[in-house]
Formats: C-alpha cells, structure tokens, sequence
C-alpha cells in the first residue's frame, strides 16, 4: 500500500515537471541541429538539454539530398547562437515545440540583424520546409497566415526544396 503511494506520487510529481517544461520559456544556445525543423538548445538556466521542434514547420528527412540542404540552411542560422524558445506542447517524438527566435544582434551592422529571426520562418522562405498543419495550430492565429502565405511564396517561386519537389500527405515526392 505504502509502496504503491509512493510511486503515485513520484508520477504525479514527473507529470507536474514535464508539464512545466513544455509550457514555458527557454532561453539558451543551439549546440546541434538535428534537421531541417529540429534542433537542440543548451538551456541558459540549470544547463539543462533540450530538444526543440520549430513550431509550424516540417522538413525532408535529412538522410535524402533535399533533408541535408535542409539541415545546412537551419545549421547556418542558428547553430552556435542564443536563442528564446516558446514552448507550447510535447509533440509524439518527446520534443518541446514552440517558437524559436534569435534575439537581434546589436554588434551586427546589416539591416536584416536588426530585428529577432524567427528560423522557421526563414526555413519557410527559403524553401527549405513547408507547413506543417499540426503543429502550426500551436502558433498564434497571424503567424499561422504569415507562415501559409510564405510558404506559397515560396512554392510559387519554386524556391529551394519546391524546384523539383511536391509535399503530399507531409511526405516529399518528386515533382512530376
């Protein structure tokens, strides 16, 4: 009996922990983009590691070609950086999703420096990712339309991965 209200409240005690993690914000430093949307973040407080799935975006796998562009443009972006991450939700592979921003860069003397980079945004003009519905309802209702008309931009430009690809289901397929 003893024993069994131990481990109720030691799961309990777990499930109130991991629902403070996902519901709030970290700030920290990018030591590893995973792929295209996915990255991990040193955590400034209690160096704690987190992995961080951008919110709103997906990307192509990075074993293929276009998932390792993918990758490489994210990886320029942010690796290496301070970061704030939003988080919201666990999504069903165990990452914290939210919203990323690089802070602006004081010391940095070009305009586009100036204002915080939203990098799923970024992976969106540039063509390397495409929305992803399910974890777009975890943005705010006017990024949600910024993202869609963004990456219709880019579609419609047929920028990065939208040259020689289509997304289908969320699955990249050759563009026919």
């Amino acid at each position: 009996m003893i024993r069994t209200l131990i481990l109720s409240f030691a799961l309990c005690a777990g499930a109130l922990a991991s629902g403070a993690a996902f519901a709030g914000i970290i700030e920290g430093k990018v030591i590893e983009v995973v792929d295209g949307a996915t990255l991990t973040v040193l955590a400034r407080r209690g160096a704690s590691l987190h992995r961080i799935r951008l919110a709103g975006i997906d990307a192509p796998n990075v074993e293929t070609p276009a998932g390792g562009k993918a990758r490489a443009s994210l990886h320029r972006l942010v690796h290496g950086k301070m970061v704030r991450v939003d988080t919201n939700a666990i999504d069903s592979w165990g990452r914290l999703v939210g919203l990323v921003t690089l802070p602006p860069q004081p010391d940095c003397k070009e305009a586009r420096c100036a204002d915080a980079i939203d990098p799923a945004l970024a992976q969106l003009r540039a063509g390397q990712a495409w929305v992803e519905v399910t974890s777009l309802l975890h943005q705010n209702e006017e990024l949600q339309k910024t993202y869609t008309v963004v990456e219709s931009t880019a579609k419609s430009k047929r920028t990065g991965l939208w040259r020689d690809f289509v997304v289908s289901n969320n699955a990249l397929r050759p563009r026919p």
